[in-house]
């Protein structure tokens, strides 16, 4: 398994972001920041990313292609594009697509 940290700033001028974990392909990209914001952003991966937005309290997206389950309890989201997996939120608002591709990974935690 393969944990990333990333601050917000970092995924606003991003617009293909490609992640190849081999032989193992769990990733945990961990984005830090109050109000995340992507646009126009092209993400590939495999289907057991998972995208914690651990402090967003709002978040939004559009026009992004997002592989995995996006996890962000405490935020109101606001997202249009396609998810390949799952999204997990207090409030969505939403004119994406969703392909069914379940978070299926099992992870021992310490």
């Amino acid at each position: 398994m393969l944990v990333a940290f990333v601050v917000t700033s970092f995924l606003a001028p991003v617009r293909i972001f490609s992640s190849v974990v081999q032989p193992d392909p769990k990733l945990i990209v961990n984005v830090g920041g109050k109000s995340p914001q992507i646009t126009n952003a092209g993400f590939s991966g495999a289907s057991d990313t998972l995208w914690n937005f651990y402090e967003a309290t709002t978040f939004q997206a559009s026009s992004v292609g997002i592989p995995g389950t996006v996890l962000a309890p405490l935020a109101d989201v606001r997202i249009s594009g396609v998810i390949d997996g799952g999204l997990i939120a207090e409030n969505v608002w939403s004119t994406n697509e969703f392909h069914y591709a379940p978070f299926s990974s099992t992870w021992l935690v310490p």
